[in-house]
C-alpha cells in the first residue's frame, strides 16, 4: 500500500493481519504490601527551593507582597483558596478521579513576613482535613 503526502513524499506501509492474536506480556498482579491497611492516607513529600528576580523596585515589590490578601485568591484562580490565617491559605490543587475514587489534593501555604528583604512561603498541613 502506498500513501502520498502533500509534499509528494511516499512511504511504503505493510499490511497487518488484524486477526493475529495479541501478544500477552507477563505482568505481576498489583498486590498491596503487608503493611498497607487501606485506611491510612498516602502522604506525598518533596523539597523545593529557589528564588525569583523582580523587575520592580524593592519598595514596590515589598508593598505588593505585604498586601497579598488583596491578590492571592484572585491570582490562584482557577484553584480554590480558603483563608486560614492572616498569612495562611489552603490551596486546592484540583479535583481528580478515576475508578470510582475522587481526590482533591490540598496544600497549606503560609506567606511569611519579610526578613531582611527576603520573602518566603512555607507549606504545611491543612488542619481538620485528615481525621
Amino acid at each position: 500500500m502506498r500513501s502520498h503526502f502533500i509534499n509528494h513524499q511516499s512511504i511504503e506501509a505493510k499490511q497487518v493481519d488484524l486477526n493475529t492474536p495479541a501478544i500477552k506480556a507477563d505482568t505481576d498482579p498489583i498486590v498491596p504490601s503487608a503493611s498497607y491497611s487501606g485506611s491510612e492516607p498516602t502522604r506525598f513529600q518533596c523539597h523545593f527551593q529557589d528564588c525569583m528576580e523582580m523587575y520592580a523596585s524593592a519598595e514596590q515589590v515589598s508593598a505588593y507582597l505585604n498586601t497579598h490578601q488583596d491578590w492571592f485568591c484572585r491570582c490562584a484562580h482557577p484553584m480554590k483558596v480558603e483563608l486560614l490565617t492572616d498569612n495562611g491559605y489552603i490551596l486546592t490543587i484540583g479535583s481528580f478521579g478515576a475508578f470510582g475514587y475522587k481526590v482533591e489534593p490540598k496544600i497549606g501555604l503560609e506567606l511569611l513576613p519579610q526578613d531582611e528583604n527576603s520573602y518566603q512561603i512555607r507549606d504545611g498541613d491543612c488542619p481538620n482535613l485528615i481525621g
